[in-house]
């Protein structure tokens, strides 16, 4: 194939400080479209040399099998504002995947240290300490959901049901007189 896992794959370059990026070659797959290059021509883009390459294949996100190709990066903002605009129901997908990964890594981290902390830990510590982290994460989720909902104003777009919820005294509420079934059927 074309040495692009089949999973998705974002890093950070340099990796303790430097910017997210994706694989131009795994974005333009994903998003199945042609001339990447000539469609976006202004974002951010750099080849990925020989230590950036390594680093890559060692975290995962190309395999050594194609190794010897070059290959792009752009920036991980610029791919989603692109995703943002032009393909929403993809936008969705990738920041749910992202969000899932991110939790993931959260949770492998917290086992790790407990690991670490006492190899002999009983699992009710382990449990203890993802619970901590799975609460924090709904804590972050709940600020940014009560946040959004603050600054968009008295309506709201909920983003799981994507229905727009106002509050019952702005809405116009019929009698419910005028709204009981008469003897005749709806024709």
């Amino acid at each position: 194939s074309s040495g692009i896992n089949a999973e998705y794959g974002e890093w950070r370059w340099p990796p303790e400080d430097g910017d997210w990026y994706f694989l131009q070659e795994h974005i333009k797959e994903y998003l199945q479209t042609r001339n990447f290059h000539r469609r976006y021509p202004d974002i951010h883009r750099h080849p990925i040399g020989a230590e950036e390459r390594n680093y890559l294949i060692d975290s995962g996100i190309l395999n050594d099998f194609n190794s010897a190709f070059s290959y792009i990066a752009i920036q991980a903002d610029d791919a989603l504002d692109i995703m943002k605009e032009d393909f929403p129901a993809k936008y969705k997908v990738m920041v749910s995947l992202m969000r899932k990964r991110e939790l993931a890594k959260k949770i492998k981290a917290v086992i790790k240290d407990a690991d670490e902390a006492d190899k002999e830990a009983d699992s009710g510590h382990v449990c203890c300490a993802l619970k901590d982290v799975l609460s924090e994460d709904a804590a972050a989720f709940n600020k940014r959901l009560r946040t959004n909902h603050g600054a968009v104003g008295r309506k709201y777009t909920c983003p799981s049901t994507e229905l727009t919820l106002v509050p019952r005294n702005e809405q116009y509420v019929a009698p419910r007189s005028y709204t009981r079934r008469g003897k005749y059927p709806i024709a």
